[in-house]
Order: structure tokens, then C-alpha cells, then sequence
């Protein structure tokens, strides 16, 4: 028997919330994949095992602000992802006052740039206040680069 736990991947469109979801499963990179669009996606994971024993994941992508109060119900864990954009930065912090509105203080908030491995226009000292003053935990990967699984699991041991 497995743990089940439901985490809410939110972010703008194209800053790589299916790839990640996908290359968790796979292990690897593809640059054939197509976009969740504006709906919700839902996958469900066996995972291996964490310090919390063998848990099963429920991840809810979305890129549609619209739809945020009939996905966040029962989550367990939401995560906000961007890219090198300054865009992405700032949907960002509206995806975070959005959620805020919706979930309490003690279900975690994880800010994830994704695509560290293309050049940036932003602001590190600007990602750093923003993660400081809302007292989130940040993480950089590149999915590309197959990152994502150990900042994952980082994620789910924190659950």
C-alpha cells in the first residue's frame, strides 16, 4: 500500500510543466511532447521510495488561472513553475497570490525555474526577495539537463 499525495504543478504555458511531469516517469528528455493547454492534466505516479516510504502522486497540471478552485481541493503540495522569462517571473507571483486566496499556510508553496541551461535575463536578487518575502523553497533545474527527479524527490521528502 502507498501513500497517496495530490500536488497542484502550476504555471504559464510552454515553461515546461508536461515535460517535467513526463520525464519523471521516463527518466529522460523529449522535445516531442505535446502541451497541456488551458485544461487540466492529471497523472498519477507510483514512486519509488522516499523517507515517507513508497508514495503515490497525484500531479495536477495548469496553466489556466480560471480553473485553479476546482483543482486545489485535497492538494497536498502545489508547485509554481517558471522559466528564464521576465514574463514567467512575474505570472509567477500572480499564480502565488492566486493560490494563497485558496490554500492555508501550512500546505508548501515550491518555486521551480525551469530551463537553467538557456541564458537569462532575470534578476537573480529579484527571484531571491520574492522567495525571502513569501518564505518559499526555490529550486533551479533544467529538465532538459534531468534535473528534475532529484529536486522531486527533495520535494516529496519535505512533505
Amino acid at each position: 500500500m502507498c501513500i497517496e499525495y495530490k500536488i497542484l504543478l502550476v504555471g504559464s504555458k510552454y515553461v515546461g510543466k508536461t515535460t517535467f511531469v513526463s520525464s519523471l516517469s521516463t527518466c529522460e528528455f523529449s522535445d516531442n511532447y505535446i502541451p497541456s493547454g488551458c485544461n487540466p492534466v492529471v497523472e498519477t505516479y507510483r514512486w519509488y521510495s522516499t523517507n515517507k516510504g513508497n508514495p503515490c502522486i497525484k500531479i495536477v497540471q495548469l496553466s489556466d488561472e480560471t480553473k485553479i478552485q476546482k483543482c486545489i481541493n485535497n492538494t497536498d503540495c502545489v508547485i509554481i513553475m517558471f522559466d528564464n522569462t521576465l514574463y514567467s517571473l512575474f505570472r509567477t507571483k500572480n499564480w502565488y497570490s492566486l493560490i494563497r486566496r485558496y490554500i492555508e499556510n501550512k500546505i508548501p508553496i515550491i518555486l521551480v525555474r525551469n530551463k537553467t541551461d538557456l541564458r537569462t535575463d532575470l534578476s537573480m536578487s529579484e527571484i531571491n526577495h520574492f522567495v525571502e518575502t513569501n518564505q518559499l523553497k526555490y529550486y533551479e533545474i533544467s529538465v532538459k539537463n534531468n534535473d528534475q527527479e532529484r529536486v522531486f524527490i527533495k520535494i516529496m521528502n519535505s512533505l
